[in-house]
């Protein structure tokens, strides 16, 4: 995760970018992107996290997304894994009323190179180390948003985000799961602009 940060703040001394930016980041996203506040804090202006977690992986959750790699190696069975990550990923009433959300997760999702999936996943679930205490440093203004329904990240790993970081507000989406912004774009797109609205107010 360390190395996904250092990565982000390259491709911004890339792109000639210096002034302090917006960070929006969900789910792995959501893991990063603190991650560079702390890292750079000069370069970030604020931040919106969606489905995120600052928590290392208990042994429950490592356990359960170790198995998850364990089946990801096994191409005979990409038809039930399709439909358990769906089924974690989205909400009952999304896969049931927007079919096609669900269609256009999977189909990208299976043209990736497994090798690579399967260590991207590993990182991400089994791997990662926790920067909870830490974000006490951040001093960026941040939204944290959860969805009511997430099983991968819970709202009780953004409450507890919300609750370290010095100025932070959280937001739980009803009717969601672990993809607020592909579920409820709505609501997203409104929290979001909102957030950045208020930060233009703010004096620095």
């Amino acid at each position: 995760m360390d190395e996904c940060a250092l990565a982000a703040i390259q491709v911004l001394d890339r792109a000639g970018v210096q002034t302090p930016i917006v960070l929006i980041g969900i789910s792995w996203g959501g893991i990063v992107a603190p991650r560079i506040a702390l890292k750079a804090p000069d370069r970030v202006r604020g931040m919106v996290l969606f489905n995120t977690t600052a928590d290392p992986p208990n042994f429950s959750a490592w356990a359960s997304s170790t198995m998850l790699t364990w089946m990801l190696a096994l191409s005979a069975i990409d038809p039930f894994v399709d439909n358990m990550l769906l089924s974690i990923q989205l909400s009952a009433a999304t896969r049931r009323d927007k079919p096609e959300i669900g269609e256009n997760i999977v189909a990208p999702f299976r043209s990736w190179k497994r090798r690579a999936l399967i260590k991207t996943v590993r990182s991400v679930l089994v791997d990662r180390d926790g920067v909870l205490e830490a974000l006490s440093q951040v001093e960026a203004p941040t939204l944290v948003v959860s969805g009511a329904e997430d099983t991968i990240l819970p709202s009780a790993m953004s409450r507890r985000i919300a609750a370290i970081l010095p100025e932070a507000q959280h937001v739980e989406v009803p009717g969601a799961a672990h993809l607020v912004p592909l579920e409820r774009p709505e609501v997203a797109t409104a929290l979001i602009f909102n957030f950045i609205e208020k930060l233009g107010r703010v004096v620095i």
